[in-house]
């Protein structure tokens, strides 16, 4: 006899059977479901009480997408709802109730760990409250697993490629700037990241990174601290989840104003200028003016030529115009 393809199928103990094609219903006991141990969410979901209500008063509404690698016995969340499977955990602990003992379930089968994480992905880009810097890990993360299951390593142009070709879309430009933050901003903002920092406040500061870079080199080119050096004491100054990427900009206009010797308006407008994609060049300053050379004496005229005595050489004093005896 034929098992009807909606049926549930109960789940004994020992290797889980695996489907050969399609999602197969099936209920599960939540303890033998793990969370996926490489889920792009880092941090706790920002809804879980809310989805932990709903739970508790009208159960789950729709089933968990599960798999299970070869060779175990557990089966892993495979398509998002690992904050699902986390408060059925926890009301099964805390209540013991029955309803929470056992979840409806789809298991797909095993294909390889890179399909999972990106699965995961497709669900969070789906729900679109994913933070950047955890979309931007996983990304890499994705990049690491294909570079492994195919043994090369990918150019970012053919990461974007094989990403399309697993339905998730994405740019060789926001692969570039996701590699920006998950290698060179997490050392030196965290805090900022974890609190919501948004693609646009990344690539922000990376222009201003480039920028200030080049004003740098251009300068200050016999100054022996590295710019990039100078931008991570900068960022970790102004690390926080309340990102102020002004005062950030600010500290880096007077920072080269000060190693360069200009003024903070010639170097701020400099810097905008390299923001917008502009170059602005200022004449060399001009030499300080010196004092004027004292202006000669003037001659006093010879007596014979004025045919004055050796006394007032005004002609209008009438003892000048007297002629000697």
């Amino acid at each position: 006899m034929s098992r009807s393809p909606q049926a549930a199928l109960p789940v004994t103990p020992g290797d889980p059977w695996i489907p050969a094609e399609g999602p197969q219903p099936m209920q599960v006991e939540v303890e033998r479901i793990k969370c996926y141990e490489r889920n792009p969410r880092r941090l706790e979901n920002p809804q879980y009480d809310r989805i932990k209500a709903s739970i508790r008063a009208r159960g789950m509404d729709q089933p968990l997408f599960i798999t299970c690698r070869p060779g175990e016995s557990d089966y892993i969340v495979q398509a998002g709802g690992n904050t699902r499977l986390r408060i059925l955990k926890e009301l099964h602990a805390h209540t013991g109730e029955a309803r929470y003992a056992h979840v409806h379930c789809l298991l797909r089968p095993w294909t390889c760990e890179s399909d999972v994480l990106l699965a995961h992905l497709r669900e969070n880009e789906l729900r679109g409250n994913l933070p950047f810097i955890d979309k931007a890990q996983a990304v890499l993360e994705a990049r690491a697993l294909l570079e492994e299951e195919q043994g090369s390593p990918l150019t970012q142009r053919a990461l974007e490629a094989r990403l399309r070709e697993r339905g998730y879309s994405i740019t060789h430009g926001r692969i570039s700037l996701m590699e920006y933050a998950a290698t060179t901003l997490v050392p030196w903002i965290p805090q900022a990241l974890e609190a919501g920092l948004g693609k646009l406040q990344v690539a922000r500061i990376r222009a201003l990174h480039r920028a200030g870079a080049r004003l740098w080199k251009r300068y200050c080119p016999d100054c022996e601290t590295a710019f990039d050096a100078l931008f991570a004491v900068l960022c970790r100054r102004y690390d926080g989840p309340d990102w102020d990427g002004a005062a950030l900009q600010g500290a880096v206009e007077v920072e080269i104003a000060l190693e360069a010797e200009l003024g903070l308006h010639t170097v701020r407008t400099a810097l905008d200028a390299e923001l917008q994609g502009r170059i602005v060049t200022f004449p060399a300053p001009e030499p300080e003016p010196q004092d004027p050379p004292p202006a000669p004496a003037r001659p006093q005229a010879a007596k014979t030529e004025l045919g004055l005595g050796s006394g007032s050489t005004d002609p209008a004093d009438p003892e000048a115009r007297a002629l000697p005896y």
